[in-house]
């Protein structure tokens, strides 16, 4: 509901290139693919057969839109090659709770508001507990499982590149 009258709401910094009406219906398949309960397989991306080697430490940050949130964490966690998700909530107007029991899930309510560029700070501090291997997904960025899958085979097909979305 909030996701809804934000999208239809008169907010002037939304850009739809394709018309509200196919960003509803992607969101809507989106918002169902991500609450799915089903794990994700480490291989296959459509005609690839190549495994996803690397254990992933995610990133999700919020900021304005909270209520991507959750369903962002669901989907991250069913990678059965992410071993942490940190979800930074860079504002603190907002408190994001732990909506599930899962030990690879790391939820930080920051105590004052931080930029985007937190994500290098957050990678930093994981790195230092072994995290060797990092995606880092904006709040507003609503990725499919395939696309996801294509980020990760990309990354380990040339880690000399580092990617953020």
């Amino acid at each position: 509901l909030t996701q809804a009258k934000h999208i239809f709401g008169q907010h002037r910094d939304l850009y739809f290139p394709h018309g509200r009406s196919v960003f509803v219906t992607s969101a809507m398949r989106w918002y169902r693919e991500a609450t799915k309960k089903d794990r994700y397989p480490l291989s296959v991306i459509r005609d690839q057969h190549a495994v996803i080697r690397y254990p992933f430490t995610v990133i999700l940050q919020s900021y304005k839109r909270p209520w991507n949130i959750d369903p962002m964490m669901r989907m991250m966690l069913r990678f059965k090659n992410v071993e942490r998700v940190i979800v930074s909530n860079n504002n603190p107007d907002t408190i994001l709770s732990r909506p599930l029991a899962d030990s690879r899930l790391q939820i930080i309510n920051q105590p004052m508001r931080y930029p985007a560029s937190m994500f290098a700070v957050l990678a930093a501090n994981a790195a230092k507990d072994g995290a060797r291997y990092f995606l880092c997904i904006d709040d507003d960025l609503l990725l499919f499982p395939d696309q996801i899958r294509v980020l990760m085979h990309a990354f380990q097909s040339d880690v000399s590149v580092p990617g953020s979305v």
